[in-house]
């Protein structure tokens, strides 16, 4: 079976416009949803069918056309779903300026093409008027899913949010700046954002999240195997591990915050490796530090390794996290080695006071040439810092640039 549809085909209710598909029994479901700047909620439910409702939102008045924007096609369980921003009416992509004296419009200028959104403000000072537009019609998607443990599901935005629950496969989620939130799903769990903040509460299996300067916080997980990235963002992962895997983190100026316990039946053991530029360490007393950027916990660190690199974010780790368990001890502060400084020049003898000047004689003033410049060291420091803040460089370079007696860390493969 395969159609495909518009929002004028669906039926309403109260605003929403909604379709039911029908699911095949011998085939996984692919999901594939589209929406540029709207929400999109999507969660498993206890039925045969797909269902796909949205709703107009927006200040700008309704136009005969607007649902046209909303399309989808349906076959053999693979479903597409997508708004067509071509179809939400031109946004204003100039630029306005309007200078008005008393009773009389100077001037009006629009540049880069036609105004279609509405003017939603407008600010007026000393003659000239500033004018903010912007065109906010979009559409809010919801979609429910049978319980399958076959779903593979794609979701992406540029400044909507995502809602995903309890989704059992495979979910691979994008958005430029909203905020996403998985909870209560299991299998391998992919999310990236640019500038919006992850939430990801109760998943098992295999966990991947990019962000360059949103904050991930992930809660309650059990997982197999887990790779975070960050730029500026702060990094808190509280998890069981259960399975004898690599896992990393790795953030440039974020912190990292880890609680994580191991499943003494699957996992009797696990290695810490810590390695960063500036940063600082709180170390769980439980573990034992074997090397200058290794600490062990268990039966040898037998099974499981974790490997946390940061240019200048602080690290804290803390064992256990289950709520019935007593409270852990708090994390020793850890000394971690650093790249090497520049040696610092013997000071010299302290002079002898000055013998007293004469009255009338002239008061010499230090020379601003007398202020201590930077080293060498610490300038080719700052520039890979800020190369690293550009996105001129990742933070494997950075560290084998700051430390090149270090031996570099590779990304640990994803276990089947």
């Amino acid at each position: 079976m395969s159609f495909e549809e518009t929002a004028n085909d669906q039926t309403r209710h109260d605003g929403w416009q909604e379709s039911r598909i029908p699911i095949l029994d011998d085939r996984p479901i692919e999901l594939t949803v589209s929406n540029p700047n709207g929400l999109v909620t999507v969660r498993a439910s206890d039925r045969d069918d797909a269902l796909i409702r949205f709703v107009r939102r927006g200040r700008r008045p309704a136009r005969d056309d607007d649902s046209s924007a909303v399309k989808f096609v349906a076959e053999r369980n693979r479903i597409d779903v997508r708004i067509d921003p071509a179809r939400l009416g031109k946004e204003w992509d100039g630029d306005l300026s309007i200078d008005v004296s008393p009773g009389s419009l100077a001037s009006a200028t629009a540049k880069s093409g036609s105004i279609f959104a509405e003017v939603s403000r407008a600010l007026v000072d000393v003659g000239h008027v500033l004018v903010h537009a912007g065109n906010d019609l979009h559409f809010d998607i919801e979609i429910e899913l049978p319980r399958r443990t076959d779903t593979r599901m794609t979701v992406a935005t540029a400044s909507g949010d995502i809602d995903v629950s309890g989704i059992t496969g495979a979910v691979a989620v994008t958005s430029a700046s909203g905020d996403a939130r998985v909870a209560d799903g299991r299998g391998d769990i992919h999310l990236r954002t640019t500038s919006g903040d992850l939430h990801v509460d109760r998943i098992q299996g295999r966990f991947v999240a990019q962000s360059t300067s949103g904050d991930l916080r992930l809660t309650g997980a059990q997982l197999d195997q887990f790779t975070v990235q960050a730029v500026s963002g702060d990094v808190l992962l509280e998890s069981t591990l259960v399975r004898p895997a690599d896992s990393q983190v790795k953030t440039v100026s974020g912190d990292v915050s880890l609680r994580i316990a191991t499943d003494e039946m699957t996992l009797p053991g696990l290695s810490l490796f810590y390695k960063t530029v500036s940063g600082d360490a709180m170390i769980d007393p439980a573990f034992r530090q074997v090397d200058r950027r290794t600490w062990q916990v268990g039966n040898d660190g037998a099974g499981g390794r974790l490997s946390v690199q940061t240019v200048s974010g602080d690290l804290q780790v803390r064992l256990g996290v289950s709520p019935a368990a007593s409270s852990p001890a708090a994390p020793t502060p850890v000394t971690v080695p650093a790249p090497p400084a520049a040696p610092v020049a013997p000071m010299p003898p302290h002079p002898k006071p000055a013998a007293a000047k004469p009255p009338g004689a002239a008061v010499e003033t230090p020379s601003d040439d007398a202020e201590a410049a930077p080293s060498e060291d610490e300038a080719a420091r700052l520039a890979v810092l800020e190369a690293v803040e550009r996105g001129e460089i990742d933070i494997d370079e950075a560290l084998r640039r700051l430390d090149p007696d270090s031996e570099p860390e590779r990304d640990p493969p994803m276990t089947p």
